[in-house]
């Protein structure tokens, strides 16, 4: 069967507009919205090939990955071509699993009956994109998958299309989302100028982006907390480091008089003794610093031989608490895959010739009473991303903290795609989410509503 050119625009179009939905989510999230509709459209008149895979996985996860693998390759160690094998296998990896989804869309084409193709292709679509949600990262030795996968997370740019998922759940949300797609597809067929439809549905989308924007405004419960956007890099002098911290606490109080408590991000600290050492952070007391502040930091330490990623909670120059990290990363924080990638030499040369990885604790997640009205969970960065559902059960007037890394990623969208995913977890699991990285910090709030924070960033005065 010969396909015309038009066939591969279908194609082609519904890729770039998956892509386009994360690359520049505050202007085309809305581009999530159709990207399914030419492709069903094609599926319904019984002209998707395996072809069609390659060109759609191809466009649509270069693009939706190319931040973190970008990432990945600077965080490697080794020759260049050492760096490139492994975000290129990742790549490869993504690209398989779109090839296999486009195979079962081309079985789906030689089914008879419209409605039955129609049903078929919205069951095996939304089956890829829960797996690419909960399990396309298995090989890498653990069942999660990739949260930032899904289509739903651009709509909480207008978390008006998301305000029922609370009350059916994601899995069921995904399902209403791809099966309206392939309805408007199925319409489409028998509608004429349909294209020119299309494409004005599209244009009242993008002007809707433009001229309705969400007011956000810091609510006076939070005028108190501030976030510093600072990592403290390891030092092997204790008091070295206390006073770094201190003199930053005190610019910090300077600009925002105000502050009672202070968030900084995951690994702001790169110093491993600090359990150990009380005189890091004797230099935050009230003595040094004017007054009593409250201190929530990320760091390390070592803890009986093991490695773990930390967060601290420090009162009036005392350590009062901490909490190690109960999820790691496969390649950033622990060898994938004992028992098959974990052995490749490769890995180990790339990411762990000098760091032996962290270690996941099992300890219970705390609950901290950082001040008379605030009541704090915390989350350290993937332990948000890749828990389905939070580990505790979130009460009235608790926030759930969540400190995280992304300064290891160069571009500016995978960034804003991590506060993303915070917001989408705000709105999911119905509790706010106070997240705090060091080129982004905000309130997400349980009705999708984003609140930005005061920051303190030296480099910006």
């Amino acid at each position: 069967m010969a396909y015309s050119r038009f066939h591969y625009i279908l194609i082609t179009c519904s890729a770039l507009l998956y892509g386009f939905a994360y690359l520049a989510s505050g202007y085309l999230w809305w581009t999530t919205l159709f990207f399914l509709v030419f492709l069903f459209y094609e599926v319904i008149n019984k002209r998707i090939i395996l072809l069609d895979g390659i060109i759609w996985s191809t466009i649509a996860f270069s693009l939706h990955l190319f931040g973190v693998l970008e990432g990945l390759f600077f965080v490697a160690q080794g020759p260049f071509l050492q760096r490139m094998a492994l975000p290129a296998l990742a790549l490869l990896t993504a690209f398989i699993y779109g090839v296999g989804w486009f195979a079962a869309l081309t079985w789906i084409c030689k089914l008879a009956g419209f409605y039955v193709r129609l049903s078929f292709s919205v069951i095996i679509t939304w089956l890829f994109f829960l797996f690419l949600e909960h399990a396309c990262l298995s090989i890498l030795g653990r069942i999660e998958g990739y949260l930032l996968f899904s289509p739903l997370i651009p709509l909480v740019e207008y978390p008006f299309f998301l305000h029922d998922m609370p009350k059916i759940g994601p899995a069921a949300f995904l399902l209403v989302f791809i099966a309206i797609q392939a309805l408007i597809s199925s319409a489409l067929i028998h509608i004429r100028y349909k294209w020119i439809l299309v494409l004005g549905i599209m244009s009242c989308a993008g002007l809707i982006v433009l001229f309705i924007k969400q007011n956000s405004h810091l609510v006076n419960n939070y005028n108190e907390l501030v976030c510093g956007a600072a990592c403290f890099a390891k030092n092997d002098s204790v008091t070295y480091t206390g006073k770094v911290i201190r003199n930053y606490c005190k610019a910090l109080l300077e600009r925002y008089p105000q502050t009672g408590i202070v968030v900084f991000p995951e690994s702001a600290i790169g110093c491993h003794f600090l359990p150990g050492e009380p005189q890091i952070v004797a230099l935050c007391n009230a003595q040094e610093l004017g007054k009593a502040v409250t201190i929530l930091v990320g760091g390390f330490r070592w803890d009986n031989c093991q490695y773990r990623n930390t967060v601290y909670w420090i009162h009036n120059g005392k350590l009062i608490d901490l909490f190690d990290k109960r999820h790691t990363m496969a390649l950033t924080e622990r060898v994938p895959g004992e028992y098959f990638l974990g052995k490749i030499s490769l890995i180990k040369e790339s990411y762990f010739k000098e760091f032996a990885g962290i270690n996941a604790s099992s300890c219970q997640r705390p609950r901290w009473r950082i001040s008379e009205t605030m009541t704090v969970i915390p989350y350290i960065c993937s332990e948000l991303y890749f828990n389905a559902y939070p580990d505790h059960k979130p009460c009235k007037n608790e926030h759930l903290l969540a400190l995280c890394n992304d300064k290891w990623i160069k571009r500016n969208f995978i960034r804003y795609q991590m506060l993303m995913g915070a917001r989408f977890r705000a709105i999911q699991w119905q509790v706010p989410v106070l997240y705090v990285a060091y080129f982004y910090q905000a309130l997400c709030m349980p009705d999708g509503r984003l609140q930005k924070l005061n920051v303190y960033d030296q480099q910006k005065k």
